[in-house]
């Protein structure tokens, strides 16, 4: 667990996303991770559209899904929100890359860090803000994990607008869990105004998602009138 406490203790200037090169990864024994009330449904859950990106956020009650334990240890980090990724093109759009390899969607899951009351002091902190991030090839078959959301991306394709899912799902409806098998590494997000240091937790399983799937999550800027792409995840969420 040396490793791990040193994982911790020490800051990250690296900017991130980044290009994963397999070879050159070191392994890291770790318990492995937990989830906690993930099969809850939250009585709210919203689809925005920016002018960037694509976010979900949902309300819970005293009752919030979060993860701990694996290099996380006694930390617990709460969900806070997804985001997407995307490009006009089915040959690229993901922020991270795997042995230079580009796919053509990729989905961030942020979690905060129980001990900062909101994200916007998580954000301050080296140990505030985890991010999962899920690679995505295009397949004929649709992922049932993204149809809720997709379903409702028709209601805000047409500029900055928002939609609330009529059925909320809850986080392991819409999301592939894992314990292990993930890429873990510290690295700094640059917004106009600071620089956020941020866990990452990239999924070494690459999900599918169906061509239909991608047609759908086509959705316009209003000023712009072009596909979002390159949204960053602290600037401009909400």
């Amino acid at each position: 667990m040396e490793d791990l406490r040193y994982f911790w203790d020490t800051d990250s200037n690296l900017e991130s996303p980044i290009n994963v090169l397999v070879k050159l990864v070191r392994p890291l024994t770790v318990p492995k991770l937990l989830w906690y009330n993930v099969k809850v449904k939250p009585y709210k859950t919203k689809i925005t559209n920016n002018g960037y990106s694509v976010f979900v956020t949902s309300k819970w009650g005293r009752t919030m899904p979060f993860i701990s334990d694996g290099p996380l240890a006694e930390k617990k980090f709460l969900f806070y929100n997804m985001h997407f990724h995307w490009s006009d093109t089915n040959a690229k759009g993901s922020e991270h890359k795997i042995n230079h390899e580009i796919f053509p969607f990729e989905m961030h899951v942020l979690w905060r860090n129980e001990a900062y009351k909101t994200a916007r002091k998580a954000k301050r902190e080296y140990d505030g803000i985890v991010i999962m991030a899920y690679l995505f090839e295009v397949s004929p078959n649709e992922n049932q994990l993204l149809e809720p959301i997709v379903d409702c991306l028709e209601e805000v394709k047409k500029g900055v607008s928002s939609t609330y899912m009529k059925d909320s799902a809850s986080v392991s409806e819409l999301i592939r869990l894992f314990e292990d098998d993930y890429f873990l590494y510290r690295g700094c997000v640059k917004d106009s105004k600071m620089t956020h240091q941020v866990t990452w937790m990239v999924s070494k399983q690459i999900q599918q998602i169906g061509t239909k799937q991608v047609a759908g999550c086509q959705i316009q800027t209003p000023a712009e009138d072009k596909r979002i792409s390159d949204s960053s995840q602290f600037e401009r969420d909400h």
